[in-house]
């Protein structure tokens, strides 16, 4: 995990290719501002920045991954643009237009509201870590919240999906 050779990871990066890019679902001028919940490496954070976010959040609740997230932002010239912590999302009170989740789904379950919470509107999610067969159930439960998925990619048995609400 954390270097692109997963499948989540790879298509994590693709779907914020697609929000960004191909759907054009976050205004990039201005303060556009990115969450990625689970950090990790930092790598989703750092790529929604090198496409054009201005400033980004990873929060972790593993201080290695912080360490490491921290580390990768100051190896790509980001430490003044990517701000990582260790704390949970629920502990987070900013307001970002891109959030960015690869994990799996009982986690993404539990913190679905939170990271909707933390959402301004329009805003645009790119979930990831979720087994084909967990698909219908996680769309169906994103469907509560008054967003549509705009972008779904399968690689290796995972799945990424990315909602968007106007």
């Amino acid at each position: 995990f954390g270097t692109g050779q997963h499948p989540t990871t790879r298509l994590s990066v693709r779907g914020i290719d697609a929000a960004l890019t191909t759907l054009s679902l976050v205004e990039l001028q201005g303060d556009s501002a990115v969450l990625d919940v689970g950090t990790g490496s930092g790598i989703l954070a750092i790529a929604a920045l090198m496409l054009g976010i201005r400033r980004g959040v990873g929060v972790d609740i593993d201080p290695c991954a912080v360490d490491e997230a921290r580390r990768n932002a100051a190896l790509n010239d980001l430490s003044e643009r990517l701000s990582v912590d260790a704390v949970p999302v629920e502990a987070l009170h900013g307001v970002f237009n891109l959030v960015l989740a690869n994990l799996r789904y009982p986690t993404l379950r539990r913190i679905l509201p939170e990271m909707f919470r933390v959402s301004s509107s329009p805003a645009a999610w790119v979930f990831s870590g979720i087994r084909i067969d967990e698909i219908r159930p996680f769309r169906a439960l994103c469907g509560m919240y008054d967003v549509a998925c705009r972008w779904a990619a399968v690689e290796k048995g995972w799945a990424a999906m990315v909602f968007e609400r106007p």
